[in-house]
């Protein structure tokens, strides 16, 4: 059915009734394995393959729902619908429906969830917002999606979809748009995993260990920090040490024995705040007067930043200066031809000079190559630990460029993104020119115990990973509550630098004792932020 649902959300002036754009959201058409106007989508690499099905009996409205069943801890599987063309006056989007999940068997961990993704004309991902992630065992949910539409988004596409080994039920799923939007911040609630360890050589009595976790930077604001360990209720203290810019996680610990090891997991749940950033037209190239001390350290060369090489001063020197975006326009293109996007090839130094001989690059020298082409085109740059949201990583790398009119403009330059989003990563510190790398011309920072023990990265043995991230929620927020939040939780966090916490559980921003003159949204998202936080 092609209901008309009342839509006020996210709209300024009077209520007005949306039609439905998804064609049989509430799957009432079809047969046993195939429904009209949704297709199966699943990671290739998934075996067995995910059953796809449309059954008669346990729908929470009509006769039918949608169902995937999988088998395989694979990623994101989905009934996938494309709104094409999408709304052109569209300011606001809702997305709605309810799911239910079940584990495959005990032991198994799944999770469902509608997604809401956006698209301009080249393909390139605007957006893509997850709502209220639904566990295993529970009932019918209903659950939301509502956030601003961003500028050029031609399509639209809606997955209903499950990770994880398990069963998921979709029904009524519904998508409306508003054609203005009221002063709305568009909030993701995320959460940085990281896994580290230690060991005592002699006995230490108050052992602590140091690493980088996700910290107040631009868009990006921690609103909790959980710590756990092996063997249980080690952590007894956090604080956060300063380091110039960066902020790092000191987990102080109980008595260790001579030899005597523990684990340390990290979880900092992010309020990410996404934002439309500039593209970078218009935006003039710094001159030499423009070039204060705060970012004048930026153009020194480093290890892997290899900007005064004469063939990449070569290169640089035929790049268009009209603006950034015309630079970094021109920039990917030639790292396009110059990296072979191929495995054999990726591995080895990685930097500037050894990835373009080589014709081959992973993050890290994608990263160290563009940062040396901007600064060879005396344009400051830094590279950006990170972790990219939705992924399993040792550690990622992006770009910042400098200019006078835009200050720090985030750039990926593994997928060649420009703008960036704050909500596709989480990023953990700067990258200073005399900040440690390795011979391979990685800045990865390594993890720092207390005299007498010695800390490390705890990977998992299959991949040698450590960190990850994922979404769990997206809200939308009164601009203001957003506002509140984000300075409540700076402060909070701030102050973990001279008043360490007592604990291994911090809550930055509490429900019970939330910012002054917050609102409904703002203190629903502190609740979820505290049940995520209690799981």
């Amino acid at each position: 059915m092609k209901a008309l649902l009342a839509a006020s959300f996210l709209l300024s002036g009077p209520r007005s009734a949306q039609e439905d754009l998804l064609r049989n959201g509430d799957f009432e058409k079809g047969s046993a394995r195939d429904i009209p106007q949704w297709s199966a989508i699943y990671p290739p690499r998934d075996s067995p393959p995910p059953e796809f099905f449309h059954p008669k009996e346990g729908a929470k409205v009509g006769k039918r729902c949608a169902a995937i069943t999988t088998k395989a801890n694979g990623g994101y599987t989905s009934w996938t619908q494309i709104v094409d063309p999408a709304p052109k006056e569209a300011k606001a989007a809702k997305l709605e429906g309810w799911i239910r999940a079940e584990a495959t068997k005990e032991g198994t961990s799944a999770s469902a969830s509608l997604l809401l993704l956006f698209v301009d004309e080249r393909d390139a991902t605007l957006g893509l917002h997850h709502s209220q992630r639904v566990p295993a065992t529970s009932p019918w949910t209903r659950v939301s999606v509502e956030v601003p539409v961003p500028t050029g988004a031609r399509r639209w596409m809606v997955r209903c979809g499950l990770s994880g080994n398990g069963t998921a039920y979709f029904d009524d799923v519904r998508l409306t748009a508003g054609t203005s939007v009221a002063d709305q911040a568009q909030a993701t609630l995320a959460v940085g995993h990281g896994q580290f360890a230690m060991t005592a050589e002699g006995a230490a009595e108050e052992p602590w260990i140091r690493f980088s976790i996700p910290f107040p930077y631009e868009g990006q604001t921690p609103l909790a920090i959980r710590v756990k360990t092996d063997p249980p209720n080690r952590a007894v203290r956090l604080q956060v040490d300063e380091e110039r810019e960066n902020r790092l996680l000191r987990v102080g610990l109980r008595t260790l024995a001579a030899g005597e090891s523990v684990r340390v997991w990290a979880d900092t749940f992010v309020l990410l705040r996404s934002r439309q950033r500039p593209t970078g037209k218009g935006a003039a190239l710094p001159s030499q007067k423009d070039l204060v001390p705060a970012v004048q350290e930026y153009l020194r060369p480093a290890p892997g930043i290899d900007a005064e090489d004469p063939e990449i001063r070569k290169v640089a020197s035929g790049f268009p200066r009209s603006d950034l975006r015309d630079f970094v326009t021109e920039m990917f293109r030639f790292m396009d031809g110059a990296l072979k996007r191929d495995a054999q090839v990726a591995g080895g130094p990685q930097g500037a000079k050894e990835v373009l001989a080589r014709g081959g690059a992973v993050c890290t020298g994608n990263a160290n190559l563009a940062a040396s082409l901007l600064i060879a085109g005396r344009i400051p740059a830094r590279v950006l630990p990170c972790v990219m949201i939705g992924q399993k990583q040792q550690e990622h790398y992006v770009v910042e460029a400098w200019t006078p009119s835009l200050g720090w403009s985030k750039l990926e330059s593994t997928t060649r993104m420009f703008p960036l989003d704050d909500s596709k990563h989480l990023i953990l510190r700067i990258a200073y020119p005399d900040s440690p790398r390795s011979q391979a011309s990685v800045p990865l920072h390594w993890p720092v115990g207390s005299q007498g023990t010695r800390a490390r990265y705890d990977g998992d043995p299959g991949d040698g990973c450590w960190q990850a991230a994922e979404v769990l929620t997206t809200f939308s927020l009164d601009a203001a509550d957003a506002d509140r939040l984000e300075s409540a939780a700076r402060k909070a966090f701030d102050d973990l630098v001279a008043t360490p916490f007592q604990g291994s559980v911090v809550p930055l921003v509490r429900a019970t004792k939330p910012p002054p003159s917050l609102g409904e949204k703002g203190r629903r998202f502190l609740e979820e932020v505290e049940k995520r936080l209690a799981e």
